[in-house]
């Protein structure tokens, strides 16, 4: 059986079930099952910042999402021919950066990230066709 509630969710669901950090379950009158002590530790917020630009066109994701006409004849549009506005992805670009292991930042704080192969920002670039 897999178990997935989100980053938050699935920790504590694995520590109610008696899987994690055996004392401190124990502290808590759980049950140990699997001493794992990782569980829930090192969780780190995912901030966004989001820039926006202007475009010389009303053939936008953003339009069709303000106006319920224009959303319907692209739902219309994409279940009669299957094309469409509704047949292009947000985001087509994504990126991830990593920090170098001597990053400054590193003498104030610990890498959160999940291992030396993981990156430390991901650049999600929306983009609306054209």
């Amino acid at each position: 059986m897999i178990l997935s509630a989100g980053s938050i969710g699935s920790p504590h669901l694995l520590l109610l079930s008696g899987i994690g950090e055996r004392n401190t379950l124990k502290a808590l009158n759980i049950t140990s099952f699997v001493d794992l002590p990782d569980v829930g530790k090192n969780l780190s917020d995912h901030p966004t910042v989001g820039n926006v630009w202007l475009v010389n066109s009303t053939n936008t994701f953003e339009t069709a999402a303000r106006n319920s006409t224009i959303a319907q004849q692209n739902f219309e549009q994409w279940n009669q021919t299957k094309t469409g506005l509704l047949t292009k992805a947000p985001s087509d670009h994504i990126g991830w950066i990593r920090l170098p292991g001597n990053a400054t930042i590193f003498d104030q704080v610990p890498d959160p990230a999940a291992g030396n192969n993981s990156a430390h920002f991901e650049l999600i670039f929306l983009v609306s066709p054209a």
